[in-house]
């Protein structure tokens, strides 16, 4: 899941990845987990999710006009997330709302993996 955070956290606006108690410079986003899950398929394969609550919290005045440029330019970056290792994963259930003068996009990232077999040797009995 860091490969992801540092994947997102990627732009021009300061991003936070915890909450700040004091100094908060606007504007600027949050990263939030909101939801994980990983389910084991057939044999070494899993499937993975991952769902983010991405806050971005603007600057005092104009704030709507801004609201709708930050939209934008949110639903053009998040078609799919580039991993450092050069992965690209796709986004699922992409959506905004506002609450409180602060816009909330919502973005899931599904994916299936392969994981190491255990070595099982046989013993005789």
């Amino acid at each position: 899941m860091i490969d992801l955070i540092d994947s997102i956290s990627k732009g021009e606006y300061t991003i936070y990845l915890e909450n700040v108690e004091q100094g908060l410079k606007t504007p600027c986003f949050f990263i939030h987990p909101v939801y994980g899950s990983d389910k084991n398929l057939i044999s070494n394969r899993k499937h993975r999710m991952h769902e983010f609550d991405i806050i971005f919290i603007p600057e005092d005045e104009g704030y709507m006009n801004t609201f709708a440029i930050v939209t934008d330019k949110l639903f053009d970056s998040f078609d799919s997330v580039e991993l450092e290792d050069g992965t690209i994963l796709p986004t699922f259930d992409r959506r905004i709302d506002v609450n409180d003068d602060v816009l909330h996009f919502r973005v899931t990232f599904r994916f299936d993996y392969l994981t190491k077999i255990p070595d099982q040797t046989m013993q005789d009995s």
